[in-house]
């Protein structure tokens, strides 16, 4: 199957030729695609009806594709799909079984700070984490996110980041020594921020 285009993800919806595990060459199914696309009204429509892609996606282990729905939109920096995939019934913290990510992992690793914002204000959790024992910040800070850095570090610690980030992961690696071994420019921005001072952008 080739990659479904905008006209043929409309067209199939309409129609309701569709199966929920199909998927075209590049591993994607309908749905994601549909996310991909930024087909709102699809996404909604596909969501409601196949909520087992939502809430059973890592079980299913569908050609190369290794993220459920929320994962990927969060990935592809699609924040206007995030609510309409979570109304639908996607778990806003749910560590994805294949890839070990939550959403707001995978938009900390690619610095997506719109998507990390939609995440957060429905329930992200900033101190989830992953089967390696790292949590959003510490993926931000390993992939040189400097927005996401800025967005969670800002969050303060009343809600704890500051002990989470000094937590060592199973590697015995605090975020700060990730940060260092990956060589990340965020590193000194971090320290700053979490020592009280101003971030970059606000800095005069």
């Amino acid at each position: 199957m080739s990659t479904w285009t905008s006209d043929d993800v409309i067209k199939a919806v309409e129609s309701k030729e569709y199966e929920s595990e199909k998927v075209d060459d590049r591993g994607r199914t309908l749905l994601h695609r549909a996310i991909e696309l930024d087909l709102a009204e699809q996404v909604k429509t596909l969501s409601s009806m196949w909520k087992n892609l939502l809430t059973d996606y890592p079980d299913r282990k569908l050609a190369r594709q290794p993220l459920p729905p929320l994962q990927f939109a969060a990935a592809f920096n699609k924040p206007a799909m995030i609510p309409i995939l979570v109304d639908a019934g996607s778990d806003v913290n749910d560590l994805c079984d294949l890839a070990s990510s939550t959403a707001l992992m995978e938009a900390a690793r690619r610095d997506n700070v719109e998507c990390a914002k939609v995440l957060l204000a429905r329930g992200a959790d900033p101190l989830k984490r992953d089967k390696t024992g790292r949590v959003p910040l510490t993926h931000a800070l390993m992939s040189n996110s400097a927005q996401v850095v800025e967005l969670l570090t800002s969050l303060g610690d009343g809600v704890g980041l500051k002990a989470a980030a000094n937590k060592a992961d199973f590697d015995e690696f605090t975020s700060l020594h990730n940060a260092i071994v990956w060589n990340s420019n965020c590193v000194r921005a971090y320290l700053t921020i979490l020592n009280g001072g101003p971030p970059a952008s606000k800095a005069a």
